[in-house]
């Protein structure tokens, strides 16, 4: 009696604990994290109201559990703000998303983590074309700051800055 509810004690603590889920057991899984399994992600990049930004320039690193085996693929979004980028990954896709009046904006799309939303099936992460909205911030009103000896300093604006936005 007291052994059977030890087992079932640490299965619990398995399954709560597990970062992945009880679905890691299964042999597509445990494939995809060592190996990389495909996956196609459509990116759309929005502004702070909302709207799409076209021409917005999308760097998305296709994680590996080797990192010199993973893949960058870099494009330009649509007049739509959509990028569609394609290749295998172990479960994390890196975002880094730029454009000029924009402050640069970073993410990740984190299979391996979500539980049973993402899975993989005959080689590919489901659910296939997944979408990911990405927020790039408008710049407004900045203001220049420079680096000096004790901390930051507030300056008057020149023609190059490294930004804030100040909000009230």
């Amino acid at each position: 009696m007291k052994s059977a509810l030890v087992q079932s004690i640490m299965t619990i603590a398995f399954l709560v604990l597990s970062p992945v889920s009880a679905m890691a057991s299964s042999s597509d899984f445990q494939k995809a994290y060592h190996e990389g399994a495909g996956a196609r992600v459509e990116f759309r990049v929005v502004d702070d109201a909302g709207l799409s930004v076209p021409g917005a320039k999308v760097n998305a690193f296709f994680d590996m559990v080797d990192r010199s085996k993973g893949r960058r693929i870099v494009g330009m979004t649509d007049t739509n703000g959509v990028f569609i980028a394609e290749a295998r990954t172990m479960g994390v896709v890196e975002i880094e998303v730029s454009c000029a009046g924009y402050y640069c904006s970073k993410d990740e799309l984190c299979l391996i983590s979500m539980g049973n939303e993402h899975e993989v099936r005959n080689g590919r992460w489901q659910p296939w074309g997944m979408r990911k909205n990405i927020l790039i911030r408008p710049i407004r009103r900045p203001t220049a700051v420079q680096v000096r000896e004790g901390g930051w300093r507030t300056t008057r604006a020149i023609n190059e800055w490294v930004g804030f936005d100040v909000r009230r």
